[in-house]
């Protein structure tokens, strides 16, 4: 009985932090810096769009190089 009650404890507990973790990676996108040969669209919060490719990813910030400048883009800002 022991045995039942403990696993019953575990399989709940799995359920749980899976249930979590999806939790958490809703509206995550996955980022990543393309070979030279792609060009990449960002869209930032406010409506702009930029053509070109990211160059570096941060914790907080992307950077953008596009065919004028380079620029540093909050992860928070960004519609990709």
């Amino acid at each position: 009985m022991k045995r039942i009650y403990f696993a019953t404890l575990i399989f709940i507990f799995i359920v749980f932090t899976q249930l979590i973790s999806i939790e958490q990676s809703k509206g995550f996108i996955n980022l990543s810096i393309p070979d030279s040969t792609q060009v990449q669209r960002i869209t930032i919060n406010d409506g702009s769009s930029f053509m070109g490719r990211i160059i570096e990813i941060g914790e907080e910030k992307i950077t953008f190089e596009t065919k004028y400048e380079v620029m540093t883009i909050s992860v928070f800002e960004r519609e990709i």
